[in-house]
């Protein structure tokens, strides 16, 4: 069988970009955001919310619905979930 580079570019392309494709962009320039346990996020007072392993804050304006079955966090240092909270996104209900 032949591959062809097109069909070949199509493939590797497609495949890890559309798997969080519904982020926000304002929350997630591509490499900001993954899933993280459910439970290891904390309501506080005035719809704040708190990564509780590092104690990064989400504003209330920036915890929106996931679009999957799991949790997940936008920080500006996503290889330690420190700095800035961009966005959470949490399953409804949870």
């Amino acid at each position: 069988m032949i591959v062809r580079p097109a069909s070949l570019f199509l493939l590797l392309s497609a495949t890890p970009v559309g798997a969080h494709s519904w982020y926000d962009a304002r929350c997630c320039s591509g490499r900001d955001c993954h899933p993280v346990p459910c439970d290891q996020l904390r309501s506080g007072t005035g719809g704040m919310l708190t990564f509780r392993p590092t104690g990064v804050q989400f504003s209330k304006e920036n915890v929106l619905p996931s679009q999957d079955t799991q949790c997940h966090i936008c920080t500006s240092r996503p290889e330690s979930d420190t700095g800035y909270g961009y966005c959470a996104y949490v399953v409804q209900g949870s």
